[in-house]
């Protein structure tokens, strides 16, 4: 069985065939920023491509993967209100799931990675935003309102003084960090590579910036941990693949506790196994469990 796993990002959309987890073709566009309808066609270039028996998204925003409604599209604000399972039956013939991306990582995680043995879970996706997903025992928590885990609007300011840059995702997501050393260090072409390289010199700027951005994470790891005390808290996304930030994300939670007046267990921190492809795999992941396959 083939199934076209899309992994639908704010800058990128990446994609792979798939036959169960193994991955056939794969490849890789930037995201139509447009409309809608230009978001659909590149799905419609691929379907004609691959001749794919079903679809697995993984999507920015909040939705309702057993209808197929996104009500907020997140960094997609085109698809607010769009219903892709419908569109995909109706457009191209094709059964379809969807999910939210962070919530695709933590199942692949779940599945097949560092959450698989794990009772209580959190995945944390670094990446244009932040993503997050809680798990217990496999499976994704949601909440009432579908909401649970959605860290990247967690305060981590005053929002009455400060509005949006108060969400953490503000403060720790790539896209804002990036626009922050760009800006602090006068280098507006600056890649994310280029600055941890500049941490790893020791350039004093580069280095105070670093600091804070990991106080910042580290704070908000924290509240995490007192809100849903994980057994391990697992970091996604492309930088994840980066382990001297993975390590000084955790230098810097460890320090928190060393300093608590009495001793509190903790989560392990630690970077995706099936890293910068877990959104893909847990993508695949959702589709199989909806549609009982595998």
């Amino acid at each position: 069985m083939s199934i076209l796993a899309v992994d639908v990002g704010g800058t990128f959309i990446k994609w792979a065939s798939a036959d169960e987890y193994t991955f056939l073709k794969s490849g890789k566009a930037e995201t139509p920023r447009t409309c809608f309808e230009d978001f659909i066609n590149k799905i419609e270039e691929l379907v004609n491509e691959y001749h794919p028996e079903g679809i697995a998204f993984s999507l920015p925003g909040t939705m309702d993967p057993e209808t197929g409604f996104i009500s907020q599209g997140g960094a997609l604000q085109y698809n607010n209100g769009k219903n892709l399972i419908e569109e995909c039956r109706t457009r191209f013939h094709l059964p379809a799931s969807i999910e939210n991306d962070a919530r695709c990582a933590a199942l692949s995680e779940a599945e097949t990675g560092a959450l698989r043995d794990t009772d209580f879970g959190i995945v944390l996706v670094i990446g244009t935003g932040i993503g997050g997903a809680f798990v217990h025992n496999g499976q994704i928590l949601r909440g009432s309102h579908g909401y649970a885990g959605e860290m990247s609007l967690f305060l981590a300011g005053s929002l009455k003084k400060e509005g949006t840059g108060a969400f953490f995702s503000s403060r720790c997501a790539m896209a804002d960090f990036t626009k922050t050393f760009r800006k602090q260090l006068g280098c507006e072409t600056m890649t994310g590579e280029e600055f941890m390289k500049l941490v790893r010199e020791n350039d004093s700027a580069a280095v105070r910036l670093f600091d804070e951005y990991t106080d910042e994470f580290a704070n908000a790891l924290f509240s995490i941990q007192m809100m849903y005390d994980p057994a391990r808290i697992v970091i996604g996304g492309g930088i994840s693949e980066d382990a001297f930030y993975i390590q000084s994300i955790r230098d810097k939670f460890e320090a928190m506790f060393a300093i608590f007046p009495f001793p509190i267990s903790r989560a392990q921190i630690c970077a995706c196994s099936n890293a910068n492809n877990a959104n893909l795999t847990g993508a695949l992941a959702n589709y199989y469990r909806r549609h009982q396959i595998v």
